[in-house]
Order: C-alpha cells, then sequence, then structure tokens
C-alpha cells in the first residue's frame, strides 16, 4: 500500500523550503529596495510566489521593513516600505 505521503511528495512537492529559490528572492526584494529608495521613494512593490511570501516577509520583518499583502493569497504582490533614513542615505 503506498502512503498519502508519499504520494504528495511525488505529486506536490513542497518547495518552500528551496533554499535556492529564497536566496534568489531575498536578492531580487533586496534590488528593488535599492532602486526605489535611489528613486526617492519610500516603497516598492514586488511579485514574489505566494508559498514563499510569508517567509521573505518574515526575513524583511527581521531587516527592519515593514510588509503588506502578504495574506493575499490571490496575487503574487508584496508591498515594502522602507524608514526615511534609507532615502536620505541614497541621496547623499
Amino acid at each position: 500500500m503506498i502512503k498519502a505521503s508519499e504520494l504528495r511528495q511525488k505529486y506536490f512537492p513542497d518547495e518552500s523550503f528551496n533554499d535556492s529559490t529564497f536566496e534568489e528572492l531575498k536578492i531580487l526584494c533586496e534590488k528593488s529596495i535599492i532602486i526605489a529608495a535611489e528613486k526617492g521613494e519610500d516603497s516598492t512593490s514586488v511579485n514574489i510566489p505566494v508559498m514563499y511570501k510569508k517567509r521573505i516577509a518574515e526575513w524583511l520583518e527581521d531587516n527592519e521593513y515593514t510588509v503588506f499583502g502578504v495574506n493575499d493569497t490571490k496575487s503574487d504582490e508584496m508591498h515594502i516600505f522602507w524608514a526615511e533614513e534609507l532615502v536620505s542615505w541614497f541621496k547623499e
């Protein structure tokens, strides 16, 4: 008899722990933040696959960013906000 957990693993692999994808998404967020801050903006929107949104949001919040749109499972869009000091730093 085949176990249900084996079937789920075979047909619905859990990619939420794929570290290389997570690292790529972190880099995407960082680049988006830098580009927006250099323009003098205090927020940006990034498309993050729904399965990674919570994990990326936790990482961003640990780094003093504010994140909205994490619980929206219908959209990949996530909004990232930061302190005014970051914008001022890029203007100098």
